[in-house]
Parts: structure tokens; sequence; C-alpha cells
């Protein structure tokens, strides 16, 4: 009899410290993960023999300014991110042209992990592919591929 009170005041005070935790009441503040069109980017700046789980961060303007040295290139790179708060992630590849490369999951809220999804394709042509986010600096995202 006196075990069973024993227990019962046990859980009655474990209760108690789960009941007594404040709720996180900070602010959430969504996030804008974006993707942008390589379409007006050329090409040949970027290295196609990297694997598409191994992206190219850029996360200053210094750091772009000393892997590219085109001008016209960083123009229009900088007017696509502002890299003072932003980041670019740039995966590129070559693969089949049935390759997908797709956010699947993003905690826009406090810099949540973000999930990309790679697909392999089924036609045997090679392509080089390429893919470009922005997102906030700090922003944690991994790649999912299948083995």
């Amino acid at each position: 009899m006196l075990l069973r009170l024993l227990l019962a005041l046990g859980c009655c005070g474990l209760l108690n410290i789960a009941v007594a935790a404040e709720p996180d009441t900070t602010p959430r503040k969504p996030i804008a993960i974006r993707k942008i069109s390589t379409d007006s980017l050329p090409n040949n700046f970027w290295d196609y023999k990297k694997k598409v789980d191994q992206p190219l961060i850029i996360e200053s303007v210094e750091q772009l300014e000393k892997d590219f040295d085109d001008k016209g290139f960083l123009a229009k790179v900088k007017l696509l991110a502002d890299l003072s708060k932003d980041r670019l992630i740039v995966f590129t590849w070559s693969g089949s042209g049935g390759d997908k490369l797709e956010l699947v999951s993003g905690d826009t809220m406090n810099m949540g992990n973000t999930t990309f999804a790679y697909k392999r394709g089924l036609t045997r042509d090679l392509r080089q592919h390429t893919h470009i986010y922005v997102m906030p600096q700090g922003t944690k995202f991994d790649v999912q591929v299948p083995k």
C-alpha cells in the first residue's frame, strides 16, 4: 500500500514538472526559399563533374568574386540574391535528361531543415543540370539521393 502511494506521488510530481514548463513564446518568422531560373546565366561557369549532393554554396560577395571573374555574370548573380542576408546553393551535375531535383520539405519557420530530393531519370541521354536556390544565411539543408 505504501509502495502504491509513493508511486502515485512520484507520478504527480512528474506531471507537475511537465505542466510547469513554459511554452516557447518566441515569434516565428517565415523564411523564403526560392528557386531562381538559370536561363539568363551561362552554363560555362559550372562544374558538372560534381555529384548532386555536393552543391556549391556561395555565402558572400567576396566568395562569389573570388570564384568567378566575369563581370557580366557577377552582376546578374548580384541582382538575383542579396548575399549579405542570403546564400546561393548551386546544384550541378551531369546525368539523365529525366533527372529531377525538388524541394520536398522546408521548415519555413526559424531556419529549420530543408530537404531536397533527387530522382534519377530513366533515359540514357547525358545532360548537364543546374538548379540554384536562394535561402537565408544559416539555413540547414540536406539532399536525399537514392542508393
